[in-house]
C-alpha cells in the first residue's frame, strides 16, 4: 500500500493514504514500502546555528540527513539500532531535541535542510 505524507499544524509529519491510491493492491504499488512514522529533529547550540539532525523514522528503517560542521554532512539510510546510537553520540556531544519554538524560528524544514546540505536556493 503506498501512503504519503501530510504536515498537521502541531509541525508533526503523519501518513495518509490517498483515495485513488487505497483502491490499488498492495502488489501494484510495492507491498514492501515503509510508512513514515514520525519525523525528529536534533540540533547543535546556537552557537552553531547550522547544525541539524532530521530522522524520518520508518517501520524498519530511519533516513537520516544532517549537517554536523562546516564539511560534515549525513544522507543515509539506516538502521533503527545505528540512529539510535549516532542520536546518542550527538547528544553526547552537546546536542538537543529540536523544540518546536525552534524548529518554527529557523523555519526549519527537511525541504530547508536538504537546500542546506546540497546548496542552493529555498
Amino acid at each position: 500500500m503506498r501512503y504519503s505524507v501530510a504536515i498537521r499544524n502541531d509541525g508533526i509529519l503523519r501518513p495518509f493514504r490517498k483515495p485513488e491510491l487505497a483502491r490499488r493492491s498492495d502488489s501494484v504499488c510495492g507491498g514492501d514500502r515503509s510508512r513514515l512514522m514520525r519525523m525528529e529533529w536534533l540540533r547543535a547550540s546556537d552557537s552553531f546555528p547550522a547544525c541539524w539532525a532530521c530522522f524520518l523514522v520508518y517501520d524498519d528503517r530511519v533516513d537520516v540527513l544532517a549537517i554536523t560542521g562546516s564539511r560534515q554532512r549525513i544522507d543515509r539510510s539506516m538502521s533503527p539500532a545505528e540512529a539510535r546510537a549516532l542520536w546518542a553520540d550527538l547528544c553526547e556531544c552537546g546536542w538537543h531535541r529540536a523544540s518546536e519554538e525552534e524548529i518554527t524560528r529557523y523555519q526549519m524544514s527537511h525541504r530547508k535542510l536538504r537546500l542546506i546540505v546540497y546548496g542552493g536556493q529555498p
